[in-house]
């Protein structure tokens, strides 16, 4: 269309009036030349057909230019008339910006959809699920967020219950769609709090051992235990303990002071020629073996771990690379693997109880119970303490719920062999001592062994009733019906 209404422009329509022109002054000169022939051929033909001597012909230049007159205003008129035809077909079209405009909005629509439809694309396919990093070392969650471009940002806190570097809080939920660029705050434990005052025990009543598992309890890294020979000391006994700075007594001590214990290893009866390795981390196999060769007396501890291996070493009271001689006793602790913890289930509802799962293997069950005074849904006990420490993947905790009081339903229609089950399954083996007796009395045919009435129906009774039940002998006729 554009094209086409390109060629009516002002200076492209002057060229084709003016070749238009030239054209028709070609066509009307040719017009002329052959009217005269025509007129002086009509002439010798009349001459012929009457058989006279054949006529002068002479055209008046006059007649010719006469005619030729005529013939151009003919021409004019016919050229002014067709451009007056062609004038008449360039026609402005009213609705051109109104159809440009729905062009446009079209064109609109469809660049916002695509628009729209790129941007859930991108939203959808930018994004993550946040995995579980609690118990996980903090250089796990940086090589993650690297990876799928999340901002991460670390808050470090002072931990009794986590090693170093673990994290132990995560500001994401797991298992939830996070976007790609989003910021995840993560709590990672620095450790004990090394300016944290930590009561100190009478070192000179307790052994080496139970030195040694108060100093892992209390993650006093900075407390030394040295093992020397000793004369007058037992084995194990502690000779004496030190605090070298002065300015720090039993009362001020801090997990970041240094201190020693040390501890008698007895009488020196063989030369120390066998020197300690260094049993961390390695298997309790390793540690017979080496024993056995040595004969080294070994006492084996087993102790939780949320970072050394099940069945592997997490600290030996002989510190690696010291000389020993044969017979030398010396004890280590051997990990069990990581503890699980059992919950304060008093702070779970019955539904949260019921789909628990904490990844540690822990199996909760769930029992109902009557209660007098707990209403129904709430807690009544449970089997494991809260913050028990259980170890391996197999451990059960029984939570007890209560279902409210015992309700006594309508009994009436029950047979009497049924009653011992129903009681028993009903109210016995869910806790409410709910007791009955049966009494036989008259009633109608139909009716035999059968209960009739009963003390109790449809009510809530105590924890301890005794139900009174009278079960029919259908010994009576029945009603005579009035007709």
């Amino acid at each position: 269309m554009s094209d086409f209404l390109k060629k009516f422009s002002n200076d492209n329509y002057k060229d084709m009036v003016k070749n238009k022109k030239q054209t028709d002054k070609t066509t009307e000169e040719t017009v002329e030349i052959e009217i005269i022939k025509e007129e002086e051929k009509e002439e010798m033909i009349k001459a012929i057909s009457s058989k006279k001597s054949k006529p002068t012909i002479v055209v008046s230049d006059e007649k010719v230019e006469e005619d030729t007159v005529l013939i151009k205003k003919a021409t004019i008129d016919k050229e002014e008339t067709k451009r007056s035809e062609f004038e008449e077909e360039v026609v402005i079209d009213q609705h051109y910006h109104k159809k440009k405009i729905i062009q446009y909005s079209i064109i609109g629509a469809i660049g916002l959809f695509l628009c729209i439809a790129v941007f859930l694309l991108f939203r959808f396919t930018n994004q993550v699920t946040m995995p579980d990093f609690v118990n996980e070392n903090v250089s796990s969650v940086q090589t993650w967020a690297v990876k799928n471009k999340i901002e991460l940002k670390i808050e470090r806190e002072y931990s009794l219950d986590y090693e170093y570097n673990i994290v132990f809080e995560q500001s994401k939920k797991a298992n939830k769609k996070i976007q790609k660029g989003s910021v995840l705050t993560i709590k990672v434990s620095d450790g004990a709090d090394p300016d944290e005052l930590i009561k100190l025990p009478d070192f000179t009543t307790m052994t080496k051992s139970e030195i040694e598992s108060w100093k892992i309890k209390n993650k006093a890294e900075n407390l030394k235990i040295v093992t020397e020979y000793s004369e007058e000391i037992e084995k194990d006994k502690v000779i004496k303990f030190e605090i070298k700075d002065t300015s720090i007594t039993s009362e001020t001590y801090r997990r970041k002071d240094i201190a020693t214990v040390y501890v008698s290893k007895g009488q020196e009866a063989y030369e120390k020629n066998i020197v300690v390795p260094n049993f961390t981390n390695k298997s309790k196999a390793e540690v017979e073996e080496w024993a056995k060769k040595n004969e080294i007396v070994v006492t084996y501890n087993e102790s939780d771990s949320d970072s050394v291996l099940e069945g592997c070493i997490i600290s030996q009271s002989i510190t690696a690379d010291e000389k020993i001689a044969k017979k030398t006793e010396m004890s280590v602790y051997v990990s069990i693997g990581k503890a699980t913890i059992v919950p304060n289930f008093v702070n779970y509802s019955l539904k949260e109880v019921e789909s628990y799962i904490d990844g540690s293997g822990l199996n909760v069950v769930v029992t109902r119970r009557y209660h007098d005074s707990i209403s129904y849904g709430g807690f009544i006990s449970q089997s494991i303490g809260s913050g028990t420490k259980l170890y391996g993947t197999s451990n059960t905790v029984t939570v007890v719920y209560s279902i409210g009081r015992p309700f006594i339903g309508d009994l009436t229609g029950t047979s009497e062999n049924e009653l011992q089950s129903q009681f028993y399954e009903e109210y016995q083996s869910k806790g409410a001592n709910i007791t009955y007796s049966v009494n036989y009395v008259d009633s109608i045919e139909g009716t035999k062994g059968k209960v009739v009435s009963s003390n109790y129906n449809n009510e809530f009774v105590g924890m301890n009733t005794h139900i009174s039940i009278n079960i029919g002998k259908g010994n009576l006729p029945a009603p005579i019906q009035e007709e």
